[in-house]
């Protein structure tokens, strides 16, 4: 195949302004006096444009938008490579969603799966920081949980303001030049488009804030886990540093619900408008000819921003972590650890790990008379494992160390 044949094939599926124009575009009729053909420097731009924004939006735009539009929810993401697909303004991707990992109350056996970018991030972290050290459970009190009211306006939010008036900045630039006006026009229009995305996602947030607690309710414990294929268990409580801050309930935080005005009524017709309106930002972006590469840099820069932050900035909620002795490397250890630190335990928290196919529940009446039974009455577990009596021992241990500390609270 020819490159003339290939300017030909490029020419027919793509009749715009890109082509410069040349025998190529003459009628088919008239001789050919040269089988040479070039792309000038404008067709080239042009084709860069074109796959600046043909190009497949980026995942990490979204997420972006998951972790600091909480913080600031009418945040503008600056223009990006692809940036008029998916310009409905989602908040959120389920790309590194564990669809395993659930959210068990150790107290109630209540058990939700977890949808949210953050707790999924925390859970990994943790797991791959303790079992290096071959710790298998561990208590972390969050001084936050990355969204709403406790996760304020940071230092991401203000590289992204300011990458955003950049390329204001930019787009006014080139409308001073004749040859660049087409550029900072549309470069305008996209940002346009950002800005009316914070919006929307400011009035049509995409899922519902938590439920609070009252200020008399105790935090509860949770635990994160993955059922039955458990080997690290993540014991989690709300405890915001100061006492005036709200406190959520964890379930609500980890299994957000959908926000039903986004979907219906005004909020879907607003995202319908939103949408066509990036649609047509690029396509005037295709359809019109350029004279430079303006606009394609400026979307590369938004790009980069947004890659950086993403890759810099994670969704770890501050924490301080209780120091917790090293259970027995079985799951009835790690079981009997969680609930011993939580001050709770549940059937359904206990069988969720460890299945009773015999209807019997021997696992959480042991840990029960473990937790709140007499000491001197506790028997080994019913395990054909050498460890069942290293187990009693921690239990009886973590028993006596609790009872030893409320003793000489009160002495105190």
């Amino acid at each position: 195949m020819t490159s003339t044949t290939v300017r030909r094939i490029l020419w027919l599926a793509y009749p715009f302004p890109a082509v410069a124009p040349s025998h190529l575009t003459f009628p088919r009729s008239e001789a050919q006096s040269s089988t040479s053909m070039s792309v000038n420097g404008s067709g080239f731009a042009n084709y860069i444009e074109l796959a600046a924004v043909l190009v497949p939006q980026s995942k990490s735009e979204s997420k972006l938008k998951q972790k600091l539009r909480w913080g600031c929810s009418f945040v503008p993401i600056p223009f990006s490579l692809g940036s008029y697909l998916g310009s409905s303004g989602d908040n959120g991707s389920t790309e590194t969603m564990d669809p395993g990992l659930l959210l068990t109350d150790i107290a109630s056996g209540a058990t939700r799966n977890v949808r949210v970018a953050w707790m999924n991030s925390l859970y990994d972290h943790m797991r791959s920081s303790r079992l290096g050290k071959d710790v298998r459970v561990s208590v972390l009190h969050l001084n936050e949980i990355g969204l709403w009211d406790d996760c304020g306006f940071g230092w991401p939010h203000i590289v992204l303001f300011n990458a955003f008036i950049i390329q204001v900045v930019l787009a006014v630039y080139a409308l001073n030049y004749d040859h660049h006006a087409r550029d900072g026009l549309l470069i305008l229009a996209g940002l346009l488009v950002r800005v009316l995305q914070g919006v929307y996602d400011w009035y049509f947030p995409l899922s519902k804030p938590p439920r609070m607690l009252k200020k008399d309710d105790k935090s509860r414990y949770y635990a994160l886990h993955t059922g039955m294929t458990t080997r690290y268990i993540l014991v989690i409580s709300h405890e915001p540093e100061s006492p005036h801050s709200s406190r959520y309930h964890l379930e609500d935080a980890a299994y957000t619900v959908s926000n039903v005005s986004r979907r219906t009524g005004a909020g879907k017709f607003c995202g319908m408008v939103l949408q066509l309106s990036g649609w047509i930002q690029g396509a005037a972006c295709i359809v019109t000819s350029s004279n430079g590469f303006v606009v394609s840099l400026v979307m590369l820069l938004g790009t980069a921003v947004i890659e950086c932050l993403a890759a810099f900035s994670d969704t770890l909620p501050t924490f301080s972590e209780l120091p917790v002795a090293p259970p027995q490397n079985r799951a009835l250890g790690w079981i009997t650890a969680a609930c011993q630190m939580a001050g709770g335990v549940s059937c359904g928290f206990v069988e969720s790990i460890l299945p009773d196919p015999e209807g019997k529940h021997k696992n959480y009446e042991w840990i029960l008379k473990a937790m709140k039974g007499d000491i001197s009455e506790l028997e080994r577990p019913e395990l054909d494992d050498p460890d069942a009596e290293k187990i009693m021992d921690y239990a009886v241990g973590f028993r006596r160390r609790a009872t030893g500390q409320a003793v000489a609270s009160n002495d105190a």
